[in-house]
């Protein structure tokens, strides 16, 4: 039975679910994170002190379930780690860097230009197999297309630039390579910190080459192990990534001021904190009328999921299906296909445990590393 794998980072819609509600409905005047000071200290992510965190890390495939203080280690291991090859990674997005770019990152803003190749196909809506019969859109939501609408005429507006809404297509379709791929890393010094990603075909032509797989799918911004340091050691990001994004309230022109402030809130990297800030400023402006409606009950309901069906509501939603898809080509990296668990459970959940973080630094892992270099 194969159940089709939804890829939602569901921290990344608490976050907007939380920055829209503040951002657009509540008022002013709440501090932010400062931008400017990038000095931390040995065991801190942004301002989250690791040492502190209440953490496990979990992969039930693997049987493995690390205890609170193995957890952290694990962490500080990943933080004090360095890729070679992060801007060659960025490049390799082949995104455009349009007017809606910010001259002054490395990262291009995925939205913008949108797609207008007609000839791309639609990605496949969310669907599972329950009794061997597929379910298509088994939330029910009204509007289940992603990354896209469809006019009256029944003819497609995109969300995203065309590169994102091919891959985008492909992952969804089950399109080979694309639906295949997995980023896996190879540290390339004897002391475990310098390392290289890398976009593989396959888990296995991954693990035959003697790389580790951190998660699914392609490389992008965020594929980084301090990146997963991040997801590991900050379970939830919602507040201070909220608070940040709230200085924008949608506006592109303050999406540096808020990709710096990610950066000191939790810790991402640069390129990271960059496709995180496009996406919520993307969010923010797109987002706003359903966000709003929901904004006439009471503000303690607006995480609200239906149990049963799974269906987020309509702020969760609207920035999964017009932000999700460009978010996910940039940053490549998202808790779930990095098998992290997120703060909402949902009857069709599905991680991708085949990345296995407890291997970055085993003996098994430096051995093979060792010698593939040796060849």
């Amino acid at each position: 039975m194969v159940f089709f794998k939804k890829h939602l980072s569901k921290n990344r819609l608490l976050t907007l679910s939380i920055l829209l509600f503040s951002g657009v409905l509540l008022a002013e005047g709440h501090n932010s994170p400062s931008i400017k000071n990038t000095s931390y200290s040995a065991s801190m992510l942004g301002k989250f002190d690791i040492k502190n965190a209440n953490i496990e890390y979990i992969n039930p495939v693997s049987n493995v379930k690390l205890d609170t203080k193995t957890t952290r280690e694990l962490v500080l291991k990943l933080m004090k780690t360095q890729p070679v090859n992060q801007a060659e990674i960025n490049q390799q997005l082949n995104l455009e860097h349009g007017e809606m770019s910010n001259s002054n990152f490395i990262v291009s803003n995925p939205y913008y230009p949108r797609n207008t190749d007609a000839q791309i196909d639609l990605p496949e809506l969310r669907s599972i197999i329950r009794d061997g019969q597929e379910i298509i859109n088994p939330e029910g939501y009204a509007k289940p297309e992603e990354g896209y609408t469809l006019n009256a005429a029944g003819e497609p507006a995109f969300f995203q630039q065309t590169v994102a809404t091919r891959w985008f297509s492909d992952i969804r379709n089950k399109n080979a390579p694309a639906a295949q791929q997995v980023c896996a890393v190879k540290f390339v010094d004897a002391q475990n910190q310098t390392y290289e990603m890398k976009t593989f075909d396959s888990v296995t032509d991954a693990h035959d080459k003697g790389w580790t797989v951190t998660h699914e799918h392609a490389c992008g911004t965020c594929s980084t192990l301090q990146d997963l340091a991040v997801y590991i050691g900050i379970p939830n990001q919602t507040q201070p990534v909220s608070a940040c994004t709230r200085q924008a309230q949608g506006d592109i022109n303050k999406v540096e001021q808020v990709a710096d402030c990610i950066t000191e809130a939790v810790g991402f990297t640069q390129m990271c904190a960059q496709s995180w800030a496009y996406n919520g400023v993307h969010t923010g402006a797109s987002c706003q009328a359903d966000c709003q409606q929901l904004a006439s009950g009471q503000v303690k309901n607006i995480m609200a999921v239906n149990p049963e069906t799974g269906q987020l509501n309509s702020c969760l939603w609207c920035d999964e299906r017009m932000s999700g898809p460009g978010f996910k080509y940039s940053a490549g990296r998202t808790r779930r296909n990095s098998g992290l668990t997120s703060a909402i459970t949902r009857p069709h959940d599905i991680l991708f445990y085949a990345a296995d973080h407890s291997l970055y630094f085993s003996e098994q892992s430096t051995s093979e590393n060792s010698n593939k270099n040796n060849k």
